[in-house]
This record gives C-alpha cells, structure tokens and sequence, in this order.
C-alpha cells in the first residue's frame, strides 16, 4: 500500500487476516453468542450446504438455503471474528439474509441452474413488484427482495424498494437494503488493492477516501468499477444515484461529502456519456440541496454572568449505590444528577423522577399554570418511598422523555428495572409504567396510557430507558429477570392506543456485574436513526433492527469484561456509563458500553467492526458528547478528542493521570455532562465552565491537504465561572440561543450573547 493513502477507516481491516487465522484455534471464545442464534441442527445444514457446493450439487444446495430461509427468525456468523485495538467482535446477519447471500454465490457458479432459478421465480417476483407499487410497504418489500433477488426483476425490487424507503425519508435503511441486496455493485474487495489486508468488502466511496491521495491507486480503483459493472452500469449509476439522495437528506447518518468526491470521480472516468450526464445532475441537485440544508456554524459567543431564570429542583440522593467502580460517580458524595432537559419549540420539559414539568424558555414561567405552579404530570409518590427502602441498588435513575408531534411519553414508577427481590403488582404487571401526555390538551393523558407491562405477553418484565417514537410507534426497552441473568429485548406499543404493536426477540441475555444481589437501576434504551433502530444492551451485544416490525437486520457481539479488573492500574470507572451505548453518526455506529472498557466504531449498514481503542485508553470515559466534522467528542472525568474514521485521541484535558491503587482522578474534573455550541464543546468542572475547539480532527486534515506544517493544536477557547453552581456537578444543555445548567438542586437558563 502507497506510503500516501491516509490513516483511517482501513486501519483495522489490516489486522483481520492474522485475526481470522487465531480465531480458528479458539483464542476468542469469550465473544459471546446471541441469544437468537441459529440451532445446533441449523449449523449443521449450513455446514452440509458449504460440502454440497465444494461437490458441485448446486440444486440441493439450493433446496437447502430455500428450506432455511423459511425458518423462523435465526442469526448465522458472517465470518471469523474481527479485531481492533483491544476488542474482539462477531457479526451475525439472519439466517434468511444469509441464505440470500449464499444463494447469489451459488448461482454465479451454476450458470445453468441460474437461469432455471430465474425462470421459476420470475411471475412471483413481478406480482411481488406490483405489490410493493402498490402498498408502499417495507416490511413486505424486504421480505420480497430477499426471495426473488436473482430473478430478472431483482434489481428493480430492490430501486423501488429504495425509492420507497427514500419517500418516507429513510435514507440510512434505503442504503443498509442496497448495500445488503447489491453487494457485488455497492462493494469492493479491499485485498483486491493492498495484498496485506483481508477479503473484506467495504464500500466504494470509503475504499476511495483512504486512497484519493494516491492518484495510480485512484486510477485502479476507478478502472476496476467500470470492469465490475460491466453491462450494469446504468444500475451501478441509479444505485450511486439513490445514495447521493440518501446523503443529502440526512448527511448526519450518511457521508455526503465522501459520496459526493467519489460520484464526482465517477463522472471524470471513462462512463458511458449517457451515465455521466444523469450522474452529474444528480450531483448539482443534491448538492444544492446539501448546502441549504447544512447549518451554519455557530459564531463566537459569551454567557451573561447572570441567569436570565432559575428553578428549584428536588434535591435526590442514592446512598446505597453498589456500582461497581472507583468512586466518586460525580461531586464528592450520594448526590444525583437524574433530570436530563428536554425542549420542543419554545418549551423546556423536565422530568423529575416522580413528576413532569414543563417551563418556557424564554421567561421561566411554569406551563400550564404560572399561578399554582402545578406539574403536568405528578405520581404524588413521596420522595421516601421512591427508591425501596433497606435494600442495595446498582445504578441511578435517569430524568429522561421524548417530545413529539405534540405528545409526551416518559417511564414512571418504580426505577427499578430488574429486581434482585422482586415486588410484584397484584396483577402481575410491571410497577414501572408509560405515561402519554397530549400537550395540545394541557397535559391530559392519551387514550391507552398508562402502559404497564402485563401478562400474559410480559411475565416479570420492567420497562427500561427512555421510549422513542417513530411513526406511529413507541418503541422502548423491556428487561426480564430470573435466577441465571437479565434478558433485554424492545417492544413498540402504539403511540396513541398503547396497543403492543410487536416485541423483538432476546437481544441481550447475561449478568450485569455487581447486580447479583442488588437491585438494578438502568436506562438502556433503543435510538432511531435514519430509519433503522440501534440499540446497545450492555450484556455484549449491538443490535440493529427493522422499526416496522422488530425484526434483527444485523447484531454484532464483543468481548464483555465480566468481573472487576482486580488491578489498581487500571479503573474501572466505565461501570458508570449507563444509558447512551451507542451513537450513530455519517455511517459509524460508535459503541461505548457498560460492560468493556473500550470504546469502538461499527459499520452502521452491516456491523462490522471498524476500529477500536486500546482497554486503558477510555477506562474513565462515560459519556458519548457528540461528533463535529471529523472529531468525535467523549466526555467523564476528562474530554477527550477523537478522529472518528481512525479512533486514535487528538487530545484530552486534562492529560491522563497515573493510575493508582486509588484511582487517582484528574484535576480539574469534569463535573457532569458536557454540550456540543456549534463548532464548541462547554465542558462542567468544580467551579468553572471551558469552553473548547470541537473539531480538531478537520483542523488537521485540512493542514495535511493544504501542506500546511502541523502546529500544536489549542483547543482552549475560553472560561466562565460558575463559582459554587457546578461544585456537584452538571449537565450542560444548549437549546437556541440558550445554555441551560442543571444541578442537583436548581435549573439555570443563561442567555447567549454574540
């Protein structure tokens, strides 16, 4: 490989041929397998299909891969385990999109027995086609694609099916279904152009962007895409075509900029004139429309020294917290930061564990009664009976809520989620519960809410993180627990009725370590993104899966640390993080668990592992900030900049410490939850609020392509002191054109002024 072609997204897959050969000697097993995985039986037909092909009976291997792709929802290995850093991961697809896969492959080598595979299917992929024209629906649309995706109207299944997605304005699942059903035109073989690197296929536009400094290995990648698409090539342009529309309208899920300077090199090559000319107008529009939509950068601002409105809190503490890492969790003390602000229009929502208010921004002024005072919503638990009594608890309850289209939903009750002495409802059903509130009618409950958790469908299940809406689904978290572990799984209720609408199988299944015998207190909730649903469940799994139906798409499983470290050298502090598994940003999936110390980056369209960090690097890292540019921001005790392609620290304030026998804790702190202001991070210490420089990542990137000579970056912009406000700690909101502190007793809004 050319000396040249930059450090990133390629980094890890060098080092996955040697991990592919370690893995067959057996010295990864303890990635753990997912619950759903495929039988005992199931892995043996799979294992008799691969010695059908190796004999050439392709016709029973294609009865076979036809009987497993009826079987009920499984997931298969898609290959060795994969390595980076210090992380080991297993990806898994379902075995129906396995069969597929392998049914492309075993056709390509029977020619004959492809065109009688064709003929056979072609009237049942046309009715097919027809009937997704008609019903616009996905869920059947994928089932479709995978059946007759050989077929001569294959490709076309597969453009509606995107354009279908694309109408409703899910451009992360229009890419993920055309990259998975189109991999021979939307991939290539990276051992192709390095003989180092593994057989892994990575997109075009990213096997590009690692090499676009090096123009003789540009001019070999480009060639090899015109051999690959041979006669296809006004499919390959409709595909390139349907993805730069997907970047435009959502670039935060889909890299625009990448995809845009490799269409623009497809366009400068040998195409056809035809292709070029349809290509470069794509290009016009989607870029017009990319710059409309992008938003302005934050200009330099300062805080008022004074704010604008404060609110009293209710002050919470938990002195029985049994989590298992170095203390403190934030402040020198039991004290919580649980409200976590949520804001639509110009309204402030917060939910105070046992009751919700909602504030105007701009005055302060409680909603919808200035004159009482009164909650939108309030339990009228007394703060004494919250947390049970007399018992220990692993974890802290968290404030959160959703706000959409005029509604409320929030998860009351008891904070507890899986309970080591379980009290039961009389009836069985959860004691935590769904609230639906209709904001457009001051706050009165939606038809169908509460929601409980109730048998016969959920038998001592608790309802766990904060729901998300998408479409006309609540979607949120369901935890069980019996005497061998906690199993996680989602379930999605209508928003409206609360009519349980599906329920995904078993995500997530193992111990949390240090809630043997304490009751467990956690917020694991599900995101939605682009369309595709994520969700990361701290018992060493990452999930993706289908919103409309709860179906898995692809699940990845990493290496869990399963007992405390035992080493003075080396904290355990990451026990902390609680809540935000996962952050999904420009087609990276980044992963900071409760369970591993690492921080590492998948493949949001396959699960693939990406890159990883060192154990010891992110040991005191809680909290994902946010992504600006090509920098990855990571928050705990320090702040700490990441390039997002390559997952190696910019920088960190303040440095590492030394690690001791007492975990020896930086100085200055950081002091609860930082906020991304544009182009700035605002980061809470003891007594004071930093402000620093977001993207340094792009900084040096653009020293590099300009031949600039690198210079020590200064993050540091500015300070503003905060006195006692923030000595407990903070969480740091910026909503407008203001910066809302939260403490563990008051609510401040200060106002930005440029």
């Amino acid at each position: 490989m050319n000396g040249r072609w930059r450090v990133g997204w390629l980094v890890c897959y060098l080092a996955l041929l040697p991990v592919s050969r370690r893995q067959v000697c057996g010295q990864f097993s303890d990635v753990p397998e997912p619950a759903s995985a495929v039988s005992a039986a199931d892995r043996l037909a799979i294992e008799q299909i691969a010695q059908l092909v190796d004999v050439g009976q392709f016709a029973e291997a294609m009865t076979q891969l036809d009987r497993l792709m009826d079987l009920p929802p499984a997931l298969v290995a898609t290959g060795p385990q994969q390595a980076a850093g210090t992380q080991r991961v297993q990806a898994y697809l379902p075995v129906s999109q396995w069969s597929c896969q392998q049914q492309q492959r075993v056709i390509a080598r029977a020619l004959a027995g492809q065109l009688e595979h064709r003929q056979q299917r072609l009237g049942a992929a046309q009715a097919a086609y027809r009937g997704l024209q008609q019903s616009k629906s996905t869920m059947a649309g994928r089932d479709a694609v995978i059946r007759y995706r050989m077929t001569e109207a294959g490709p076309a299944l597969v453009r509606l099916l995107a354009d279908v997605f694309l109408e409703q304005g899910q451009a992360l699942a229009a890419v993920q279904m055309m990259e998975a059903c189109l991999p021979e035109l939307m991939r290539v073989d990276l051992s192709q152009f390095d003989a180092r690197a593994a057989t892994v296929q990575l997109p075009w536009h990213v096997v590009y962007t690692a090499m676009d400094a090096d123009s003789d290995q540009t001019a070999r990648l480009l060639k090899h895409w015109r051999t690959v698409c041979g006669s296809n090539q006004p499919l390959a342009v409709d595909l390139l075509i349907r993805q730069l529309t997907a970047a435009a309208m959502e670039p935060q899920y889909v890299d625009y900029e990448a995809l845009g300077r490799w269409a623009e090199a497809v366009v400068k090559s040998e195409v056809e004139p035809a292709e070029r000319d349809r290509l470069t107008a794509c290009l016009q529009q989607t870029q017009a429309y990319y710059e409309s939509a992008t938003w302005t950068v934050q200009p330099s601002f300062t805080l008022d020294h004074r704010p604008a409105w404060q609110l009293p809190l209710t002050r919470w503490a938990s002195p029985l917290d049994v989590t298992p890492a170095s203390q403190p969790r934030v402040g020198q003390g039991p004290v919580m930061l649980p409200i976590i602000v949520a804001q639509s229009a110009d309204m402030v929502f917060l939910h105070e564990l046992t009751r919700v208010r909602a504030i105007e921004l701009h005055t302060g002024t409680v909603w919808p009664d200035a004159q009482t005072g009164a909650a939108l919503f309030d339990t009228r638990l007394p703060q004494a009976d919250y947390l049970p009594a007399g018992y220990p608890v692993m974890g802290q309850p968290k404030g959160e809520l959703t706000v959409d289209d005029g509604c409320l939903y929030a998860r009351m009750g008891s904070p507890i989620t899986a309970w080591a002495n379980r009290s039961r409802a009389s009836d069985g059903s959860s004691l935590g519960y769904l609230i639906g509130l209709d904001l457009d009618s001051q706050g009165r409950q939606l038809r169908g809410f509460p929601l409980r958790l109730v048998p016969p469908q959920f038998v001592d299940a608790e309802l766990e993180g904060r729901p998300v809406v998408w479409q006309q689904l609540l979607i949120t978290g369901v935890v069980e627990r019996d005497n061998s572990g906690i199993r996680r799984s989602l379930a999605a209720f209508d928003r409206y009725s609360g009519q349980l609408e599906w329920r995904s199988a078993v995500l997530g299944s193992g111990v949390v370590v240090g809630s043997e015998r304490a009751n467990l207190i956690a917020a694991t909730g599900p995101i939605v993104a682009g369309g595709l649903l994520y969700y990361a469940t701290d018992l060493g799994t990452i999930a993706c899966l289908d919103p409309h139906s709860g179906r898995t798409l692809w699940q990845s499983c990493y290496r869990r640390r399963l007992s405390n470290s035992g080493n003075g050298r080396q904290p355990d502090r990451y026990r902390y993080r609680d809540g935000q598994g996962c952050f999904v940003q420009r087609g990276l999936v980044y992963c900071l668990p409760q369970d591993a110390p690492e921080l590492f980056a998948l493949d949001a369209l396959s699960g693939n592992l990406l890159w990883s960090s060192q154990d010891i690097e992110f040991q005191d890292a809680t909290y994902i900030v946010g992504a600006v540019g090509q920098t990855l921001l990571v928050g705990g005790d320090r702040l700490i900049w990441v390039d997002r392609c390559a997952g190696r620290i910019l920088e960190s304030f303040p440095e590492p410490t030394t690690p001791g026998l007492v975990n020896a804790l930086p100085q200055p702190r950081g002091m609860g939850q930082a906020a991304l202001v544009g182009q700035y991070v605002c980061w809470p210490t003891a007594e004071e609020i930093i402000v620093f420089s977001a993207d340094l990542a792009g900084q040096s990137r653009v020293e590099e392509s300009t031949k600039v000579a690198a210079t020590d970056h200064q993050p540091f912009v500015r300070r503003f002191q905060t006195g006692a406000l923030t000595r407990e700690g903070a969480r740091l909101s910026w909503v407008g054109e203001h910066l809302l502190l939260t403490t563990p007793d008051w609510l401040y809004c200060f106002r930005a002024q440029r």
